[in-house]
Order: structure tokens, then sequence, then C-alpha cells
């Protein structure tokens, strides 16, 4: 009986050490969680030099939603703990304050030289290892990147291409080859999160001017909204709190913008300048027309040849008189005609031309 009691702990206890093994051995599962970093001062310094010179906007008017940096490349997935930013926190109508409400977290806010330190933290609190998402190119966070590599954590840099240092492209682990870093270059992103706000002085883009009580009430996350949906780079000033200048650098857009804002916000209209164009295109032609028709006499107003002018000049002055009159009138008929066509849907006029919803005739 004694011996059979030995047995039996012997037995209970290699189980018991067994599945302490086991527990051990399945702690170390990847749970798929984010953890994300983000170098604000780096990020937006090397993003404004970039952006600036895509898209022909100072430097000083270019800035970065962090919510929708957030949403970008956190891209579906499963936050592990609250984002750290290092450096200036986000201002208080950025989308990152509603974003991280929806995912039932907080922001931690650091100084620059604490970015390092809160992703070791992150490597010894967290006994399971799960997805670093860094948001910057400084090649100083390579060694705590290269343990978090060690510790089967995946690490993922979000950066511009001409910003990122090589220290961090190609992290050489001793005997693990197969560690690497994933890069992910933020310069096919940045209209998701990136914004021009200030007045367009080149006059190279059309803009559209929206009025309405509502527009009051409007910023960042409104306008972008729009951008997000035509897929382009969002640009928009507020001239004053009645008002919302959006600009786009072709007419499609401008077009598609229109119908946008007025399927989702059909309190705000449209300020129609192309009706007020028109008319003055109307109006100016009018007046010379009435001021010049009678200048020469008696000359007939299409000049013919079988006139008897008094001497030839005159039917040199009244050739030109008439060419005046011709293009004034045609450049009207031609803005009646663009007003017209702007104000169209986009569908109908599809329909018109014969173009399907592809582009294709």
């Amino acid at each position: 009986m004694v011996e059979k009691t030995k047995n039996e702990t012997f037995t209970n206890g290699r189980f018991r050490f067994l599945e302490l093994c086991r527990k051990d051995y399945f702690s170390r599962e990847p749970t798929g969680l984010v953890h994300i970093f983000i170098d604000n001062p780096n990020i937006e310094i090397e993003g404004k030099q970039l952006i600036s010179n895509l898209e022909n906007v100072y430097e000083d008017q270019l800035y970065i939603d962090y919510g929708r940096l957030l949403k970008t490349v956190l891209n579906g997935r499963q936050i592990g703990d609250n984002p750290v930013i290092v450096g200036s926190c986000p201002p208080t109508n950025d989308s990152i304050w509603r974003e991280l409400e929806n995912l039932g977290c907080q922001v931690t806010v650091f100084d620059q030289n604490e970015l390092g330190a809160s992703i070791s933290d992150a490597i010894q609190e967290h006994k399971r290892p799960g997805i670093i998402v860094i948001v910057s190119g400084d090649g100083d966070y390579r060694p705590v990147l290269r343990r978090a590599l060690l510790r089967d954590w995946i690490v993922e840099i979000w950066f511009w291409d001409h910003g990122i240092s090589q220290r961090l492209k190609w992290i050489n682990v001793p005997y693990r080859p197969d560690l690497q870093t994933r890069i992910t270059y933020l310069d096919s992103y940045y209209t998701l999160f990136m914004y021009a706000c200030g007045r367009e002085n080149s006059r190279d883009k059309k803009f559209l001017e929206i009025n309405g009580d509502a527009v009051e009430t409007w910023g960042n996350e409104q306008v972008m909204e729009c951008y997000m949906n035509l897929n382009t780079f969002c640009w928009w000033y507020k001239p004053d709190g009645h008002s919302f200048h959006m600009y786009f650098d072709n007419l499609e857009q401008w077009r598609e913008a229109k119908c946008w804002v007025k399927k989702i916000y059909p309190e705000v209209h449209e300020f129609q300048k192309g009706s007020i164009a028109t008319i003055l295109w109307f109006v100016i032609p009018s007046i010379y027309t009435y001021y010049t028709i009678d200048e020469l006499g008696d000359i007939p107003l299409f000049c013919p040849s079988n006139y008897p002018y008094k001497n030839s000049k005159l039917l040199h002055l009244c050739q030109i008189r008439i060419a005046n009159l011709i293009c004034m009138w045609i450049m009207f008929v031609i803005t009646l005609l663009a007003t017209i066509i702007m104000c169209v849907p986009e569908k109908t006029y599809k329909d018109m031309v014969g173009i399907d919803n592809d582009g294709k005739d």
C-alpha cells in the first residue's frame, strides 16, 4: 500500500509538472493583438516635407488626423493596449478621441525619449507576444525592436519611404534570419489621415463652396468623410463661420463631391458660382453690344463687301467689331453649357454621353 501511494504521488507530481510546462508553452502563443507606438514629431516633420511637394501646399497648412492614422495602421485588427504617442498631444477636435472611445481605450502621451522604454515595458508586461506597430523611421529604436523579435513579437514599421532608417529595414538577429521587421510605407496611405487646411492661392484647383447653418459645426472630421469617399487628398478652407471651401483637382471630383454633400448633408446648400458667372457673361456682352452696335453709323452689322465704304479702314473696323461680338457671345454660350453640365448628376451625365459605370464607351 505504501509503494502504491509513492507511485501515485510520483505520477501525480509528474502530471502537474507536465501541465505547468504545457501552460508555460502555450502562454507563448501569439495573441494577434496590436500595440501601437507613434513618434509624433518624426512622422509629422518627414510627412509634411513629402506631402507639401506632392500636393503643392505649404507645410504649415498640413495636419495629421491621428484618429484616422490609428485606424489605418490598426487595419481592422484588435488593439492590445492603450496606444502610445510621444511628442505633442493630439488636439481636442482630432478624431482619435472618438476612435479610442469606440475601442474602449485611452491614449498615453510621453516625451520624445519615452517611446523605446514604452515598447520595452510592453514586451515585459505581456507574457504572450503580440504585434508591435511603430510609426517611426528612427534607427535608434533598433535595439528594442530586436529584443521584441527575439521574444516572438511581430514588428511592423509604418513610415515614409524616404525617411526610414536603413537600420530598421534590416535588423540583424543572430542565428534567426527569419526574424525581420515588416515595412509598410505611408506614402500610399497619406490621403487617409493627412489633410490641408487653408486658402489655396495658386488657383490651380477647383473649389466647391457650401453654406448653411450646419456648416457652422463642420470641421475636419465631416469634410474628410467626403474626401475619403472620393479617395483623394483632403484640402479645405473655412473663410468664415458660415461657409466651406473644398478644393479638388478636376471637375469630375468637384461634381462627385457636390452630389455626396447634397446626399449626406441635405441641410447645406451650394453657393452657385456658376450661375453668377453665367449672368455676368450675359450682362457684359449685352452692354457691350448695346453701346457698340451703332458706333459705325449706317454700316451694316455683318460688313458686306459690296457696301460703299468711305475708305478701306472702315471695312476693317467693321470686321473687328463683329469679331469681338461673335467671340463674346460664343463665350456666353460655352459658359451657359458648362454651368448646365455641372448641375447634371453624374449618372445622368454618363447616360447622356453613353459612358457606363466603368468609364467605358
